[in-house]
């Protein structure tokens, strides 16, 4: 096997990444609809810091679409006029400026700067309507303020000490990095992590765990867990390899000097074991919305509601409990931390979320009877909705004036100087015949009043496979749907292309140039993408090979040669490792 230069591979790469990348630009201007970003910052191993932005969309063929649209070097600049700086210039390179129908991030105080210094610098962006918090951000803040509320006291506290926690409203640094004191051994989640801590960094104390645990009974070969406090998935990870191995654990901290101090009290269990069954939910949520192949916008509001009635539920179980001890008082006050920082950030939101819901078939309004939340904003999300609507249907009545205006004064005879009129208000003219007018009215009925009168669609149902089906019967709708349903629910494909760059920018990689990683990083997504776009049902081994001379690709080597340079710097990739040809 002949492998070729370094420069011939880096060219390569180069010239494969900028057709590409002219393949995706000349794609996202066909479509007529509009699409949705995330965006997010980095920082690598060396130090140097990036912001990824990926897009979503949905095609003319109905299919969700997600992209890594660029993955750019910041070179310090962070404020929020330096991320609508970056992302302006991304925009414009793809001459998509005008297609924004949202932006998904994160609730650092940054981002809040970023999308209204976004405002200002593009005419048609509406930073009320446009602006989607990350709902695993949300439940983050939320389950942290439960976890820092359980951890303030233990029974060896000062009762009646009072401490705050301070939230400015979407500072990061307030809202997510809780850091209790680890050298308070007084605390459950805080005496875990100490003992997960020091047995993870001593071989003696970890083969004194495994004795403990033989000796208890359960499971030995497991390690130890050590959270990360900003990501309360981590913090419920650890809880639960904690609780898998309880009996050990007190054996070895009994045993053990050193652990004396972070012996675990029977109470401190018992919030160890609440704490760990309740954000069973808020994991299930995050995973659920954090995918970037589907919808997952109309799922917040549900999710929001059913969340906030389950706290609401065991706060009033627990209330309402006789002779309630303090582990119970405790929990009362975390969940009520919970759904406060919760409901904080959701009175935040716009009613897109909403809107979003509507366009579901299978929820439309009458989801929002499930739930005394849902029933609170059922009528002005209903009017909102019919708002955006008629705004939608104008410009659709408008476009279509335009195109074809003499059918228009064949259908109705209205003065060429007369505002447009709205195609459903063309049965409304005035008619000689008796009855007609109402026998018109009676026949055709306004999409959207159709659209809200017919039985939902069974919840296994495929949302834009529905829309695909119906996009005839509704066009308005459907324009809607394609518009909103791309929005995603929270800003995880960004954080996922940052753990795709920890791959490619790592501690022997770290004098990779920024020009290679932005190849690297994009090329695998814009590759992918334009193969869905294209059906080939030859194999790769049955396409012929040229020979070549040493040195030289072929155009089918180039294909080759481009997985295996994927491969090697991000791993599995969606094909094969490539069969390389020897050339002969």
């Amino acid at each position: 096997m002949v492998f070729p230069k370094r420069s011939t591979l880096r060219r390569k790469v180069k010239e494969r990444f900028e057709e590409l990348q002219l393949n995706l630009k000349k794609r996202l201007q066909q479509f007529s609809s509009k699409m949705s970003f995330t965006i997010d910052g980095w920082t690598s191993i060396a130090g140097r810091s990036y912001y990824g932005v990926t897009i979503h969309y949905i095609d003319n063929e109905w299919k969700y679409r997600s992209v890594v649209l660029d993955f750019i070097p910041s070179r310090g600049r962070h404020t929020g006029e330096d991320i609508a700086t970056i992302f302006h210039e991304c925009l414009l390179e793809y001459d998509i400026i005008d297609k924004i129908q949202g932006i998904t991030v994160d609730n650092a105080t940054a981002n809040t700067k970023f999308v209204h210094e976004l405002d200002k610098q593009l005419p048609h962006f509406d930073s009320d309507n446009q602006h989607f918090r990350c709902f695993a951000h949300i439940l983050n803040l939320g389950v942290q303020d439960l976890l820092k509320t359980l951890a303030l006291h233990s029974e060896t506290d000062n009762k009646g000490q009072e401490q705050h926690y301070e939230d400015n409203e979407d500072e990061t640094e307030e809202d997510e990095e809780y850091a209790p004191n680890i050298a308070d051994s007084r605390t459950a989640i805080t005496k875990f992590r100490s003992i997960s801590s020091k047995i993870k960094r001593s071989e003696i104390l970890k083969r004194k765990f495994q004795s403990a645990c033989e000796a208890a009974g359960v499971p030995s070969n497991l390690n130890p867990i050590l959270d990360c406090p900003m990501r309360w998935n981590s913090t419920h990870d650890m809880i639960g390899f904690g609780l898998k191995v309880r009996t050990g654990i007190n054996i070895l901290c009994t045993s053990v000097t050193e652990l004396n101090d972070f012996q675990i009290t029977d109470s401190e269990w018992q919030i160890l074991e609440k704490i760990h069954k309740f954000p069973i939910n808020f994991k299930l949520l995050s995973t659920k919305l954090g995918g970037e192949k589907y919808v997952t916008l109309p799922l917040v509001t549900v999710s929001f509601n059913l969340l906030l009635d389950k706290v609401e539920s065991m706060v009033k179980q627990l209330d309402e409990k006789p002779n309630r001890s303090e582990v119970d008082e405790r929990l009362i006050l975390g969940f009520q931390a919970a759904r406060d920082k919760m409901l904080k950030h959701y009175k935040k939101s716009n009613w897109i979320y909403c809107t979003s819901l509507i366009l579901d078939p299978r929820h439309k309004t009458q989801t929002f009877d499930m739930t005394l939340w849902g029933k609170q904003i059922k009528t002005e999300s209903l009017r909102k909705f019919t708002e955006l609507y008629k705004e939608y249907k104008s410009l659709h009545s408008v476009n279509t004036s335009l195109e074809s205006p003499k059918n228009e004064k064949k259908v109705c005879e209205y003065d060429e100087d007369e505002d447009v009129i709205d195609f459903e208000k063309l049965y409304a003219c005035p008619s000689t015949s008796s009855g007609s007018g109402s026998f018109h009215q009676g026949l055709v009925i306004d999409e959207l009043e159709e659209y809200l009168s017919k039985p939902r669609a069974a919840s296994s149902e495929d949302i834009l496979e529905w829309w695909r089906t119906h996009e005839t019967e509704y066009p308005t709708l459907s324009k809607m749907a394609r518009d909103f349903l791309s929005i995603p629910a929270t800003s995880v494909p960004a954080e996922r292309l940052f753990s795709k760059a920890s791959l490619v920018i790592r501690k022997h990689r770290n004098r990779l140039s920024d020009e290679s990683a932005r190849w690297l990083l994009c090329l695998r997504d814009l590759r992918d993408s334009c193969c869905k776009t294209k059906t080939n049902n030859k194999t790769e081994s049955a396409i012929p090979r040229p020979r070549t001379r040493p040195g030289v690709l072929a155009q089918d080597q180039d294909q080759d040669w481009l997985s295996l340079v994927l491969f090697l710097h991000l791993g599995n990739t969606s094909r094969n490792l490539p069969n390389i040809a020897q050339p002969s």
